[in-house]
């Protein structure tokens, strides 16, 4: 019997088994991080759905189911998680924003008509929409006036939220099966994300013959127009931006609009006017929509 293969052989196995163990409680520990990420989500969903200005698009119990079966199937990677979670550590204001919208879009897209899968997508890019902000809290949050290198990083976020996306789902790729989530962040969802700030018919070569800050962005080499779910959006963001207390004018924390105020402002980025003649910030039915939903609750 030859006892050095025996030796080599136990030695082998032990080794195996070690890295099968420190594997386990690795992915033991990844899948509690998981967990902690997912019911701090559905936990601020509820809180969502029965708060200002909100509850009254959840005034049915369906819809609420909805939102709950829509929040609790985030087979997402862990590292999709940890991005949010992240943002979350960063900056809790921008964090809560996109849970909000991503509670929002769900009542709105199904009064659009959006099939189950749509939903997900919209409910998803809401969530992740505004997470290329996660290292720009300085200048969100900045005192005094915004230089136009200030507006031009705050115009840049589209861009990086998608370059993390893309990070998100090279890592599933990565690393495929591994924590147990395989599953990647769709196109959908990154066309999305990339054009809620891209107005509608936008003439980019005449908005730049007439100087001043781009309102519409990324530009025509990048995206030329807004997908429906950016168009939704869109309106979901300015919504909540309007209502909320913000930083974006001019460093100066700003009280939010009243809900009436809010909608009429929508109301009016959505149409063709001398002051909109380079396009529109809205889909007009769109907004009729969403405004219709506030007034009948």
């Amino acid at each position: 019997m030859d006892i050095d293969k025996i030796v080599t052989n136990n030695e082998t196995n032990r080794n195996e088994t070690l890295t099968q163990k420190v594997k386990r409680l690795f992915c033991n520990d990844m899948h509690e991080r998981v967990k902690r990420i997912q019911n701090y989500l559905r936990e601020k969903a509820e809180e969502i759905m029965h708060s200002e200005p909100y509850q009254c698009l959840f005034q049915d119990t369906e819809t609420k189911k909805l939102v709950r079966k829509v929040m609790r199937n985030y087979n997402l990677s862990y590292q999709a998680l940890c991005r949010l979670y992240d943002l979350r550590e960063k900056d809790m204001h921008t964090a809560l924003h996109g849970i909000r919208l991503a509670v929002a879009a769900v009542p709105f897209g199904r009064e659009l008509g959006l099939e189950k899968e749509e939903l997900h997508d919209l409910n998803l890019g809401s969530l992740y929409h505004d997470i290329g902000k996660e290292d720009m809290k300085e200048v969100i949050y900045k005192e005094g006036k915004l230089t136009d290198n200030d507006w031009q990083e705050i115009t840049s976020h589209p861009i990086k939220t998608v370059k993390v996306i893309d990070e998100i789902n090279d890592s599933v790729l990565k690393d495929h099966g591994y924590d147990g989530f395989s599953i990647q962040i769709k196109p959908p969802v990154r066309l999305m994300d990339l054009g809620h700030h891209k107005w509608i018919m936008y003439d980019q070569e005449q908005s730049k013959r007439q100087g001043g800050r781009q309102r519409s962005y990324p530009d025509d080499t990048i995206i030329e127009e807004p997908s429906m779910l950016a168009q939704i959006l869109a309106i979901t963001d300015a919504f909540d931006a309007m209502r909320d207390k913000h930083h974006y004018c001019n460093g100066r924390v700003k009280e939010g609009l009243a809900q009436n105020e809010a909608l009429a402002e929508l109301e009016r980025e959505s149409k063709v006017t001398e002051r909109n003649k380079l396009g529109v910030h809205f889909n007009q039915y769109f907004v009729k929509v969403y405004s219709k939903m506030y007034s009948q609750n």
